[in-house]
């Protein structure tokens, strides 16, 4: 049976996928995007699989030349340049699991050769002024010189991981609201890393919610860290949860450094729209993203029993994924913590790191 695609295969570039129709087959669709010599040289591959058959087509490095299967093309596209991060923050506090979350910092810095940047939010106590009047003279004084042990704690911790790598870092202490002084800071890094926030009851609003307070208010994306766990490699193995909304999209793109890098990538549509027309979830954006030099594959689950934050999940483990892309909050934050969606579940239940973007 032939089948349904048409493709155009960059010469001197990259193999890259356009569905023409939708697979049929309720076990889901698979497109692997594959990169093919430098210009001139030997002939590219791809694979498609489709309701259990697998085939290879080979695509010959020649100017709008069909070749194998019928439909399939080659044109003379000009691969861009793999883009970099060159400023990475990471927010550094006192919770034990931060360590991780350095590490993780420190290791994108070290990737892509970025400025590695730690901030360390002095916040003061919130106190109203009938309680300040009734503190004995030296409380605050004393507060004061509390933060900043924890100030230099923080820093030391920061310089000593960043030592192990060979990176330099830069440290910046700033006095103020947590969540408004790290979104100040965001805005000017290529990403910022955080923490899952804290798994004890009554935290404070700015450790349980910083993460989701930066990805809406900063504009840039941001990298959360789980509590649990330690992360050595981060970028190699990427999962994209595509839906095709503006989140999804401001995701992909803003996590393009990282994507350009990655051994593989898997690119997730779950439960995919019945009135998309005529085409292959996850196609499209797989070509975008080849002609930027990502080798992805596209694949596409229909009609799960479980959350989509669960089988996000369960796809991470079963493809030892190692950071997952994913816009955040595609409803309004009020309808999750009502109802629940996978923005909230992805970051009370995370396994790996995960870049939101909004």
């Amino acid at each position: 049976m032939p089948l349904p695609f048409r493709t155009f295969a960059s010469v001197g570039s990259i193999a890259t996928y356009s569905a023409k129709h939708r697979l049929p087959g309720r076990a889901g669709t698979l497109l692997r995007c594959g990169g093919i010599a430098p210009y001139g040289a030997a002939m590219g591959h791809a694979e498609v699989t489709a309701g259990g058959t697998k085939r290879a087509l080979s695509m010959a490095p020649s100017l709008h030349r069909p070749v194998g299967h019928g439909g399939w093309e080659a044109a003379n596209r000009h691969q861009g340049g793999i883009m970099g991060l060159k400023d990475v923050l990471v927010h550094v506090d006192n919770d034990p699991a931060c360590v991780s979350r350095i590490d993780v910092a420190v290791a994108l810095a070290a990737q892509h050769g970025a400025h590695l940047t730690g901030l360390h939010a002095m916040a003061w106590p919130r106190l109203p002024g009938y309680v300040e009047l009734e503190l004995p003279p030296n409380f605050l004084e004393e507060q004061r010189r509390m933060l900043e042990v924890l100030a230099r704690e923080g820093e030391e911790r920061f310089r000593e991981r960043a030592r192990r790598r060979g990176v330099d870092g830069e440290w910046r202490v700033d006095e103020g609201d947590v969540i408004a002084m790290t979104k100040l800071h965001a805005r000017y890094a290529d990403l910022t890393v955080v923490g899952q926030g804290r798994d004890i009851t009554n935290a404070p609003y700015d450790l349980n919610f910083l993460p989701e307070e930066l990805a809406l208010g900063v504009g840039r994306p941001i990298v959360v860290v789980p509590r649990y766990g330690t992360f050595e490699k981060v970028g190699e193995r990427i999962l994209v949860a595509w839906n095709g909304s503006r989140e999804a999209t401001r995701a992909v793109h803003d996590a393009l450094p990282l994507l350009q890098r990655a051994s593989k990538v898997t690119i997730l549509s779950i439960n995919p729209e019945s009135d998309s027309g005529p085409r292959v979830p996850s196609a499209d954006i797989a070509l975008h993203l080849a002609r930027h030099g990502v080798a992805a594959e596209a694949a596409s689950t229909p009609g799960l029993d479980m959350g989509v934050g669960d089988f996000l999940l369960s796809r991470a483990a079963d493809l030892s994924v190692d950071l997952i892309v994913m816009g955040a909050y595609g409803h309004s934050r009020v309808r999750e913590m009502v109802l629940g969606g996978v923005t909230r579940h992805m970051l009370q239940n995370m396994t790996v790191p995960v870049l939101m973007s909004h």
